[in-house]
């Protein structure tokens, strides 16, 4: 399978998706007012469409840029809420690969 990595930027059509993978699989870890649906959105929003120190790259199954051809993602964050590791960034973030795709070296590709 060819996998083609691109940053999120411009790739706005895939806010939703992708925060709704990310808070699936880690929302657990989080209190609602530290990480929720509402905040992971506005995270990915902000990669997709601004400038910003945070970087999200996605994986898509070869050339197309469809919800369905993308396999995961990861981000690169300046800060993470880390007490004590304040002074490290940037940080490795919420590595996810969708199911499906998983065991396919695709995690080791975005990182």
């Amino acid at each position: 399978m060819s996998v083609e990595i691109e940053s999120l930027a411009g790739h706005a059509h895939l806010v939703e998706q992708l925060a709704g993978w990310h808070v699936d699989e880690f929302g657990h870890h989080y209190a609602d007012a530290v990480w929720s649906l509402d905040i992971a959105r506005r995270e990915f929003d902000a990669m997709a469409n601004t400038t910003t120190d945070d970087m999200t790259w996605v994986a898509f199954a070869g050339s197309a840029r469809t919800t369905e051809d993308v396999l995961g993602s990861v981000s690169l964050v300046a800060t993470d809420d880390l007490d004590g590791f304040d002074h490290l960034t940037p940080w490795l973030a919420s590595l996810f690969i969708r199911p499906a795709a998983r065991g396919r070296g695709i995690g080791t590709t975005l990182v």
